[in-house]
């Protein structure tokens, strides 16, 4: 694989690769590429970001805490772009087939691999094209963009001797609400058509509606149109997750609160508090009411990589908020 060579090494005080309008992109060395993920959360998981930071800027994006390691703002994580330019060579090199058996890799697991980035460094591409020569993985791509039809030529190539899918990430077709909660991603329009593209070439997909977000996108008329809409467009599956939120997300989300909804700023301070997520009947409701409509529209495909976010264990808890739940819900506690 062809190694980058107009980039130069990240100094203490960066120079910029590129910049355009008020994004900055800088070259981010790395050692590794694949990260292991064996967490409660994601168990037997591998992970793979080509971008540190991310130009869709989503309000509620639980990666900005990424930027803090570096000792940068949260606020910059949609405006300084941190590019992994020798990841493919890295992934050629390291990546060791006989280990992964048994893992799952997932592409874009924090960033987003078709971010705005990606149509000048190509390195998804360039990620997935060391993945195509070998066989015997099980790997998932997921994006909220409509740049990902360009690569279906690799999709079909790696999904001939891997367990391979793409997961198209939205939570709602209200274009306007979503132009405020992800400024610079693809319309819902033009992501259903990239997975009607995708599906029609015979690559599995499905729909992420994730994060669903409580007196936003949590009516049963927001959910019916999103799981009916993937369903038209050649979705194999939806999983749907409750928003969560950690400190910096927390942040970045009252932010947006405060300047379009004002009202649902205090509801959120209430009720999410110190905590990352909302209570469990809340959830229970809603991930019932998902389960509903997925077996109405014939998208109720069980899946080990979604699976924790969606199931209830025998006290009636549900098992992925025993992660990192910061205390007891108070009885009759509501979202």
């Amino acid at each position: 694989m062809e190694q980058a060579t107009l980039f130069q090494e990240m100094s203490l005080k960066p120079e910029p690769l590129r910049e355009k309008n008020d994004v900055q992109y800088f070259h981010l060395a790395a050692k590794t590429i694949l990260n292991s993920c064996n967490t409660c959360r994601m168990p037997n998981a591998v992970t793979l970001n080509p971008y540190r930071g991310c130009e869709f800027g989503c309000a509620y994006c639980y990666a900005r805490y990424t930027h803090e390691f570096m000792e940068l703002p949260w606020g910059d994580f949609e405006r300084r772009i941190f590019v992994k330019t020798a990841a493919p060579g890295i992934l050629l090199r390291t990546l060791d087939v006989e280990k992964l058996r048994g893992k799952h890799v997932a592409i874009g697991s924090a960033t987003d691999p078709y971010q705005p980035a990606e149509s000048r460094f190509h390195l998804t591409r360039r990620l997935l094209e060391v993945f195509a020569q070998v066989r015997g993985l099980s790997i998932s791509l997921t994006t909220k963009s409509a740049l990902v039809k360009r690569d279906i030529d690799l999709f079909l190539k790696i999904g001939e001797r891997n367990d391979f899918r793409v997961n198209v990430s939205l939570i709602s077709l209200n274009a306007a609400l979503l132009r405020a909660l992800e400024p610079k991603s693809s319309t819902p329009e033009a992501r259903l058509g990239a997975l009607k593209s995708i599906t029609e070439a015979g690559v599995p997909a499905g729909v992420l509606l994730m994060p669903i977000i409580p007196a936003l996108t949590d009516s049963e008329r927001t959910l019916e149109s999103v799981i009916r809409a993937a369903a038209a467009h050649g979705a194999q599956y939806v999983h749907g997750r409750v928003l969560f939120l950690k400190d910096s997300a927390k942040r970045s989300f009252y932010e947006f609160l405060k300047r379009t909804t004002p009202h649902l700023h205090s509801r959120y301070s209430r009720i999410y508090g110190k905590r990352i997520y909302t209570s469990d009947e809340y959830q229970r409701e809603i991930l019932s009411k998902v389960k509903r409509l997925k077996e109405k529209y014939n998208l109720n495909q069980r899946d080990k990589e979604f699976e924790p976010y969606e199931v209830v264990d025998h006290t009636g808890n549900l098992f992925e908020n025993q992660c990192d739940r910061t205390r007891p819900t108070a009885a009759g506690e509501k979202m």
